[in-house]
């Protein structure tokens, strides 16, 4: 990946890549559309070109979005270091990015520990989008060394039925929605 100043590049990282980090990248493009940001996520397994999960084609469908044709994209052999954001439901789906993709630690963030982290700290309103959303970032980091947190992990749902999957697009949803209003100020449509 080759981050360009005049885009704000975000990667959602989960295990397989077709679930939560495909439902979250739909999210935040859908709640961003119109600002320069470019949208996309990776599985830290080792395979690609599978098919969202069929509860997560049906949840995406119902949230106003198509996950029809998506083909997971793995982690590996990724170089992520020029990204603005990157963002896992998992510690591991963190340490992977770091460690394997060479992400930013101070740019790769939990999606519960980010969305909290945006929630505290004063947003820079009077920025450019991009400009605005670095240094929310910035922030974010600057006030998770101030004061960690215990990390809170958005588990996966696979196997564990339909009401499971269900509550974990919600959380996704709403975790978004959160990143996205302390990135860009901007809410999702159904909250306008």
């Amino acid at each position: 990946m080759r981050a360009t100043d005049d885009v704000f590049h975000v990667v959602f990282v989960c295990a397989g890549n077709r679930f939560r980090s495909v439902l979250a990248e739909h999210r935040l493009r859908q709640a961003t559309s119109g600002l320069p940001v470019h949208v996309s996520s990776l599985g830290t397994m080792n395979e690609s070109g599978v098919p969202a999960l069929a509860d997560a084609v049906e949840l995406g469908a119902a949230a106003g979005f198509d996950l029809g044709e998506h083909r997971s994209n793995t982690l590996l052999g990724q170089d992520l270091s020029d990204a603005d954001l990157v963002v896992g439901f998992e510690r591991n789906h963190v340490a992977s990015a770091v460690v394997e993709a060479s992400a930013p630690r101070e740019k790769t963030f939990g999606v519960y520990e980010l969305a909290e982290l945006l929630a505290r700290i004063e947003p820079p309103n009077d920025l450019p989008p991009v400009e605005q959303a670095r240094e929310a970032v910035s922030r974010a980091h600057e006030a998770r060394i101030a004061g960690a947190r215990p990390f809170r992990v958005l588990g996966d749902p696979v196997g564990r039925g339909r009401s499971v999957a269900a509550e974990t697009a919600e959380q996704v949803g709403d975790q978004t929605a959160r990143i996205a209003f302390g990135l860009f100020g901007v809410r999702p449509l159904a909250e306008s």
